[in-house]
C-alpha cells in the first residue's frame, strides 16, 4: 500500500499541472478576445475598403481553432482535477478515512447470512474500504462479489494478477495514472476489483 506522502506528492504534481493548463486556457481566451476585436475592426474597415473583408474569414477560422484547443485543454484540466481529488482521497485512506468513497449501503441485504456480521456494506464497511469503482457496473460487481463469493483458486489468482498489473501501470505512468482514471468524469474512484 502506498504511503500518505506518495499520494500527497502526486496530488501536488497534478495541482501544478492543473495550474499550467489553466494558464494556457486563459491565454486561449485572451487570444480569442483579441481575434474578435481584430475581426470587428476588419469588418468596420471593410465598409470603406472591401478588400478587408477577405481577412475576416481566416481570422474567424483561427478563432474557432482556438475554441477547439481550449475545449480540449478544459477536458484535460477536468481529468487532472479528478486525479487531484482521487489522490487526496487515497491519501486520507492511508489514515483510515474512507468517507469520500461510496459505502454501498444500497446493496445491504438484511436477510444476508453474514452481511451484517462482517459489516459488508454501510459506513466504515468492507465495501467502502475496497471500493474504487469508477462505474455503476463496477460497484455492482464488487457488491455481488462480496455478497456471493464464488471464487476458485484460479479466479483469485487472476484477480491478484490484475491488481498487480494495475499497480505497475500506476507506478509507471505517473503523468496520468491508470488508464481507467482517464475515463473518470464525476466519480472519485477507479476500479481495482471489478471488471466494470
Amino acid at each position: 500500500m502506498a504511503s500518505f506522502e506518495f499520494y500527497q506528492q502526486r496530488a501536488e504534481q497534478f495541482q501544478s499541472q492543473a495550474e499550467q493548463i489553466e494558464k494556457i486556457i486563459r491565454q486561449y481566451a485572451w487570444a480569442r478576445i483579441a481575434l474578435m476585436i481584430v475581426a470587428l475592426v476588419l469588418i468596420y474597415l471593410g465598409f470603406s475598403n472591401t478588400s478587408f473583408f477577405y481577412f475576416v474569414g481566416p481570422v474567424i477560422l483561427v478563432f474557432f481553432f482556438l475554441v477547439q484547443k481550449q475545449v480540449k485543454k478544459e477536458e484535460q484540466k477536468r481529468i487532472v482535477e479528478n486525479l487531484i481529488t482521487l489522490n487526496e482521497a487515497e491519501a486520507n485512506c492511508t489514515k483510515f478515512e474512507y468517507t469520500e468513497f461510496p459505502d454501498g449501503q444500497r446493496f445491504a441485504d438484511p436477510h444476508h447470512s453474514y452481511g451484517y456480521d462482517l459489516d459488508l456494506f454501510g459506513k466504515g464497511s468492507l465495501y467502502q474500504y475496497l471500493n474504487r469503482s469508477a462505474t455503476q457496473l463496477g460497484q455492482e460487481k464488487l457488491a455481488s462479489d462480496l455478497s456471493h463469493p464464488g471464487f476458485d483458486k484460479e479466479g483469485i489468482l487472476q484477480r491478484q494478477e490484475a491488481v498487480q498489473d494495475l499497480d505497475q501501470k500506476l507506478n509507471s505512468d505517473s503523468r496520468h495514472g491508470p488508464p481507467a482514471v482517464r475515463l473518470m468524469t464525476k466519480s472519485l474512484t477507479v476500479g481495482h476489483w471489478s471488471n466494470g
